[in-house]
């Protein structure tokens, strides 16, 4: 288990963008599984300024800052849960992010709904 801890901020979402390609097909399908009331039951209320009904937007996004530094957030796009993110470091940057984040995260998730 890592040290590395996730803090709820949505003054963190500029400059992060979908980093789906980076979940391994287990995470990928156990993201999936989410739906916003189950984020919201856990973690409270999302940010809705991203309510943009033309393009897909119809839900909340949370976000967290980690210890690390990476930016983590969690939205919806035409009702389908996308991992989105940014490195550490440098602004609109994913460059910085691998698997083993995005494993880091994804667990934290789980085990942060599966605690509720």
């Amino acid at each position: 288990m890592s040290n590395t801890q996730f803090t709820l901020n949505f003054g963190v979402s500029h400059g992060t963008s979908n980093i789906g390609y980076l979940l391994e097909k287990h995470h990928e399908d156990y993201l999936n599984t989410f739906t916003p009331a189950m984020i919201e039951t856990v973690f409270g209320p999302g940010d809705d300024d991203c309510y943009i009904p033309s393009k897909g937007y119809t839900e909340p996004e949370w976000y967290w800052q980690a210890s690390n530094g990476h930016v983590w957030g969690i939205g919806w796009r035409w009702g389908i849960p996308r991992l989105r993110g940014k490195g550490a470091g440098k602004e609109f940057s994913t460059m910085r992010l691998n698997t083993l984040d995005v494993y880091e995260f994804v667990e934290f998730l789980k085990e942060s709904l599966l605690s509720d």
